[in-house]
């Protein structure tokens, strides 16, 4: 998500990160010698996450950006033609319309 020209972490790239170094992080968290798994926020802040630069992440956001506003074009045209299949369905259905008309 890009405001302001800065661009913000989203819970999106949290879930990705998260996913992406869950293995990593367990394995740090199995190394304090204890019986079960345990971290600790140093351990945490000491963990290296690479992120790329601000213009791949510019870039990256565009192109996000660009694909939700292909996917918002794409539901709006089909709930248009969904609201006109029911249209022409109930002009059908009450006689208003008739089918011959619409054949080629």
């Amino acid at each position: 998500m890009v405001f302001e020209g800065r661009v913000l972490w989203t819970h999106g790239l949290h879930q990705h990160l998260l996913v992406r170094y869950q293995q990593r992080i367990y394995d740090i968290a199995e190394g304090g010698g204890s019986t079960f798994p345990n971290i600790n926020g140093n351990q945490i802040r000491d963990l290296k996450i690479g992120k790329p630069g601000l213009v791949e992440q510019m870039e990256i956001a565009a192109t996000l950006t660009a694909s939700d506003t292909m996917v918002l074009g794409s539901e709006a045209r089909s709930h248009a033609a969904g609201r006109t299949f029911k249209a022409m369905l109930e002009e059908l259905m009450t006689g208003r319309l008739s089918a011959v008309t619409l054949a080629p």
